[in-house]
């Protein structure tokens, strides 16, 4: 077009994040740091048969209970100070508290299966990983829809560096 500025050429400024909002994603990216670990003991997953029944419980359970303690963690704090963040915040918060409700739940169904019965355990483990993704697809997705540009640079935060490799 005519007249028409150039599109902008050469490096984009990155975003750089405040203090609030540094804090914010250093909290739950910690928290969920140390779920993931909790899930994942032996870092083979949940649905490795290897995996003792009772381990998988606790594994379930104390996700369960970090997942609840990163909520309430976040909502003490300020949310990040970025437009939407507010929002993402509650989504956020809102989405690990259900995960605190909803793993124990998951872990006693579990635990209830006849852990002589091979079948309905592996059936039982795949289950369970998809109950647990399933409550946990809303705050992330929400974290996934932020702009590239944003989530690039909240991927450097030291607490969250471990969740992108």
């Amino acid at each position: 077009m005519p007249g028409s500025a150039p599109p902008p050429s050469g490096p984009v400024q990155p975003i750089v994040l405040d203090a609030q909002t540094v804090a914010w994603f250093d909290s739950l990216c910690g928290g969920l740091t140390q779920a993931i670990q909790a899930l994942d003991p032996n870092g083979t997953g949940l649905t490795d048969p290897s995996l003792a029944p009772p381990e998988v419980v606790a594994a379930v359970r104390s996700a369960g209970t970090l997942f609840g303690d990163t909520a309430a963690d976040l909502e003490t704090l300020p949310p990040p100070t970025f437009q939407g963040g507010a929002a993402l915040a509650a989504t956020v918060a809102a989405g690990l508290g259900a995960a605190a409700t909803s793993f124990p739940q998951s872990a006693a169904t579990f635990e209830s299966i006849d852990s002589s019965d091979v079948d309905a355990l592996t059936a039982a483990r795949g289950t369970l990983q998809v109950e647990l993704l399933t409550v946990l697809a809303a705050p992330l997705q929400s974290i996934e829809d932020l702009p590239q540009d944003l989530r690039s640079t909240i991927k450097v935060i030291p607490a969250c560096r471990s969740l992108t490799t």
